[in-house]
């Protein structure tokens, strides 16, 4: 009998040293973790510092060209906004280069924890004033002037849109992009229209020829609204919107949508205050 006691004594106090040992390696597994998330927390945070230094040094750096350009009493116009979802935002902002013939916005992205500019363009979607330059979206300063809005859609496309009161006519191309993982933006579609009796100055007479366009072949009515509904259903986020036009029914539709929400775009001083942070 005695022999049965030590036999199940023995048993039981070998099976607390298991549940100790086991509680003991539970726990350090714990600290493990919340060591982990901490190093994670502070990866992250690191992360952070190093797009807004390299922003701000980008910024700095442009500062007289920026402030050079003005429109809807803003000095300058600047915005975060992350085009290819991997949680770093991309910088643009406008500026008035010397070496350019109009204002133009650069786009910069994070590649190896530096800034780099991101080269894009966007054409028109025919060929009427062809010999303006198309290699980013331009604020063309010709005769009635150019508005413009930059947004993004939900499923990660990025729109910018501009509409160019001519001598004699008007015009609005909007160009779709998208950005790959390495910060590269490329345009998946354009399309837009031109009203040839349609400008700053002179009243629109009836029977005005109107002209769609996608990708630089004509198109019908229909197939452009739908063009129109696609880019403009599901926005996500206005980043510039600058003096929608009056009396252009064609892109009515876009600048109602583009309407509701407020760009996220702001001044310089207001940008460099945020990356300081």
């Amino acid at each position: 009998m005695k022999k049965w006691m030590m036999i199940l004594l023995a048993l039981c106090l070998s099976f607390s040293v298991v549940c100790l040992y086991g509680c003991g390696g539970s726990g350090g597994g714990s600290g493990e973790e919340t060591e982990a998330s901490g190093e994670d927390a502070g990866t992250q945070a690191v992360e952070e510092s190093v797009w807004k230094a390299a922003y701000l040094e980008v910024l700095q750096a442009d500062e007289q060209a920026i402030k050079a350009y003005t429109r809807a009493d803003q000095e300058g116009l600047a915005a975060l906004s992350d085009l290819n979802g991997d949680a770093v935002p991309e910088l643009l902002y406008f500026v008035r280069d010397p070496e350019k013939d109009f204002p133009y916005m650069k786009i910069y992205t994070i590649r190896d924890g530096s800034a780099a500019e991101v080269s894009y363009e966007k054409p028109m979607a025919y060929s009427k004033y062809s010999d303006l330059p198309s290699d980013a979206l331009y604020d063309y300063e010709v005769q009635g002037g150019t508005n413009y809005a930059v947004f993004a859609n939900k499923d990660g496309s990025l729109q910018m849109y501009s509409f160019l009161w001519g001598a004699e006519f008007g015009s609005g191309t909007m160009n779709r992009y998208k950005m790959d993982a390495e910060g590269n933006l490329n345009q998946t579609e354009r399309f837009g229209f031109i009203n040839e009796f349609m400008n700053s100055m002179l009243e629109q007479p009836p029977g005005a020829k109107i002209t769609f366009w996608m990708d630089g072949e004509e198109i019908q009515e229909p197939e452009y609204s739908a063009l129109c509904d696609a880019c403009t259903k599901d926005i996500q986020e206005v980043i510039f919107s600058v003096d929608a036009p009056n009396g252009a029914e064609q892109d009515k539709p876009i600048w109602d949508a583009v309407g509701k929400m407020t760009p996220t775009g702001t001044s310089y001083d207001q940008m460099i205050t945020k990356l300081s942070e």
